[in-house]
């Protein structure tokens, strides 16, 4: 039915563009449909989630870090730190946006856009897709396997070099292949908001945000856009909206600490102009220069002589400051506790001693297509999107009889029953200590 009894008919291309739409595949048709979504969240509140996202979210290579304990071992020790890599993932998309946001409305001047607020808002959303089984600690089990290869080994290189850094871009790469999602595809988030479509520059930014790319070799934004880069993943300061997420999360979750909640810190960052080496500054007070003093972008001759990059308020350095007290706080509490640390140790040896147990690849459909070793999962995308912390699991449950799965058993049973390693001490490594050579 029309307006005022009118009937109008459907026009020929709203019914061409139907047809082209119902030949494509399921998952592509329902990436397309994805509209913006409002998740609650336990740490941030309210979190809304752009339809690109959605989609992105909406998939095996994502949903596969619900079952990544962001602090792996760590929930045997403090049993309320059973938080996720997924609900991580989710809050650093969400921060990370929040504060390119507030940046663009106090500094219009800088010409940041709702597709480079988009992009960073990926970024933090798939920053951590690569995590292998218990985090950090897969990758050291990578890396004592590698040791354990001959030389001649195709592997051993390609293990000893894995970062979770890498392979998120791997994965996510994967995952818009393998879930045929069109990234050049404009969505709207509102009715309001201009529909807006990446192209494989800005695919290029968000890979290189994941992996904290170095200035010199950065081609997903120019320059004067550089400071987009650390919000995510600052590689200069070490401050940016991943650390400040895991931190809040940790101690919530793992301490009951909500009084530290960084917000005050986070939108109170503020772009500015400093030397781009600071050996050559000259007598001009940079830390004193205005904002409104400062260039919003970098000339083609003033590329080599200033950086864009993310500062905070000079009250708000006690904070800053803080943030790294708390970090500290979480080692020696948390993350470097001493049972924490023994059963990390006990876990690694587990899928030491059962690299040979298989996982199962399957495609969309759910259809088993082959079956890899661990090893060989962290290097296949496909094979990887299997591969969490159920992993356990199936050792623990294999019909496996031979001497490194009887081993790899019994240390998951010593877990269970907290039979851990025991602390033979430590020692403070100096440079001139030859022990650690």
């Amino acid at each position: 039915g029309g307006v005022g009894g009118t009937y109008v008919a459907p026009s020929q291309p709203t019914q061409t563009a139907s047809a082209s739409q119902d030949l494509l595949p399921p998952e592509a048709r329902r990436a397309r449909c994805r509209k913006e979504k409002r998740v609650h969240d336990a740490v941030h509140g309210q979190i809304l989630l752009p339809p690109l996202c959605v989609a992105i979210v909406d998939t095996r290579q994502f949903q596969r870090m619900r079952k990544l304990k962001q602090l792996g071992t760590a929930e045997l020790v403090y049993p309320s730190a059973t938080h996720t890599r997924f609900e991580h993932s989710l809050g650093v998309a969400h921060k990370a946006a929040k504060v390119a946001r507030e940046i663009k409305e106090a500094q219009p001047d800088l010409g940041i856009d709702d597709v480079d607020i988009l992009c960073v808002q990926i970024a933090g959303l798939v920053h951590d897709l690569g995590h292998g089984p218990f985090s950090h600690q897969f990758e050291t089990f990578l890396k004592r396997l590698a040791k354990s290869l001959p030389e001649s080994d195709p592997m051993k290189k390609q293990l000893d070099g894995w970062r979770h850094e890498d392979n998120s871009v791997r994965m996510f790469r994967y995952l818009l292949e393998e879930n045929k999602i069109d990234v050049s595809l404009p969505r709207k988030s509102s009715r309001k908001a201009p529909a807006l479509a990446l192209t494989e520059t800005d695919l290029i930014f968000i890979e290189e945000a994941i992996m904290g790319t170095k200035a010199p070799d950065r081609k997903g934004r120019p320059p004067e856009k550089h400071f987009l880069y650390e919000i995510v993943n600052n590689i200069e300061s070490g401050l940016d909206v991943d650390k400040l997420d895991y931190l809040q999360r940790d101690m919530d979750r793992a301490l009951g600490r909500k009084d530290a909640t960084f917000e005050r810190l986070s939108l109170a960052a503020r772009v500015c102009s400093v030397p781009a080496n600071p050996a050559a500054q000259d007598s001009r007070d940079w830390k004193n220069l205005s904002l409104s003093q400062q260039p919003a972008g970098l000339s083609e001759e003033g590329a080599e002589e200033v950086r864009m990059v993310l500062c905070y308020p000079e009250k708000q350095a006690g904070e800053a400051m803080e943030v790294f007290g708390h970090r500290n706080s979480m080692h020696d509490k948390v993350y470097q506790h001493r049972k924490v640390l023994a059963m990390d140790e006990m876990v690694t040896d587990a899928l030491l001693f059962a690299f040979e147990i298989k996982i199962g690849v399957s495609d969309q459909q759910g259809n088993c297509l082959k079956s890899t070793s661990i090893a060989e999962a962290a290097l296949d995308p496909a094979a990887f999107t299997s591969l969490d912390d159920s992993v356990l699991d199936l050792i623990r449950c294999s019909t496996l009889n031979t001497p490194g799965m009887r081993r790899a058993r019994a240390l998951l049973a010593r877990l269970a029953s907290r039979d851990l390693y025991a602390d033979a001490g430590s020692l403070f490594i100096e440079p001139d200590n030859h022990v650690c050579t």
